[in-house]
């Protein structure tokens, strides 16, 4: 995963970059390939979320598009799974999507960073968080800045970094693919079943089922 500046090279300088393409041709593409592949994971996510609305899905996902927050629209998803799904069904989408949010952060910290080169790291690139670059740029117009920016939040990606995020993403996605062909009540039992077994046989699906049922209200009850 990135690193902070500081941990990777203390005292290096950058300069702020717009033309990544060229000066780290290497590198580039991979930002590019992060907003590409998670734009499939949200139109999975509404596939998923027509699985489970059955014969109300043209209305539903009407309303879920219509929605402009990203934060509302998983709210919805969530909520609908919890009124049409029950037992493991439930459990199982719900650890599908939660795993797939997972990888929501860091594409949206990549989409939405200033992006910035160092002589100092010709293998990486550097991400400034919005905020800090606004700080920064606050601080220097109201002459209160000394013409420093906060390192501390400063993000070094190499080609390593990008590649394990696309991954990660491209598994939320695959996920999701099939947990669209469980919900598929047409299909035949043997492709569902396969659908399933794939899916509860990966770790972090286990693992986020694991949480939800040391969650519950149940596990959590004291004993009687």
């Amino acid at each position: 995963m990135p690193q902070p500046l500081p941990k990777v090279k203390r005292h290096a300088s950058f300069v702020i970059s717009s033309s990544l393409g060229t000066d780290r041709p290497i590198l580039a593409p991979y930002i590019v390939d992060v907003i590409a592949t998670w734009a499939s994971v949200e139109v999975w996510l509404g596939s998923c979320l027509a699985r489970v609305l059955g014969a109300s899905a043209e209305t539903g996902i009407a309303m879920f598009t219509a929605l402009n927050s990203g934060t509302a629209q998983r709210d919805v998803i969530r909520a609908v799974a919890r009124s049409e799904l029950k037992g493991d069904d439930l459990t199982l989408f719900l650890a599908v999507l939660n795993v797939a949010l997972d990888t929501a952060k860091p594409r949206n910290i990549i989409a939405h960073g200033v992006w910035a080169l160092s002589p100092q790291i010709p293998e990486g690139v550097l991400l400034i968080p919005p905020r800090t670059y606004l700080d920064w740029q606050g601080k220097e117009v109201a002459g209160k800045g000394e013409g420093h920016i906060d390192t501390s939040t400063v993000l070094v990606y190499k080609e390593k970094d990008f590649q394990e995020i696309v991954q990660r993403i491209i598994t939320a996605r695959n996920n999701l693919q099939l947990l669209w062909m469980y919900l598929d009540q047409r299909a035949t039992p043997k492709l569902r079943e396969r659908s399933r077994t794939q899916l509860m046989g990966q770790p972090q699906i286990q693992e986020n089922i694991r949480r939800q049922k040391d969650n519950s209200p149940r596990s959590s009850a004291s004993p009687g």
